[in-house]
């Protein structure tokens, strides 16, 4: 209980002298143009995508299914690339 209050009392104190030393842990792959979208702030509008994404990939919506089916179909045309797969000749 004390670890937690104690690493509270850090986020806090990082917050109110505005150190940016070091980003919060998350699991997000965040996007190529991540510099890009945090100079023109739109990163709060991916975060807000990409957690409504994750939550209808968690529950059973048709963006789950089309999702996950098309995800097949492309790691299906990438094992089948010429590049990927060993060709005897």
């Amino acid at each position: 209980m004390t670890a937690q209050i104690t690493a509270g009392a850090v986020t806090a104190r990082r917050r109110s002298t505005g150190s940016t030393s070091t980003m919060a842990r998350h699991d997000y792959d965040l996007p190529a143009d991540y510099e890009q979208r945090v100079q023109e702030g739109t990163m709060s509008e991916w975060y807000t995508h990409e957690r409504a994404k994750r939550q209808a990939l968690r529950q059973d919506t048709q963006f789950e299914k089309e999702y996950t089916g098309l995800r097949g179909r492309i790691e299906r045309l990438l094992d089948a690339a010429s590049e990927t797969v060993d060709i005897e000749r």
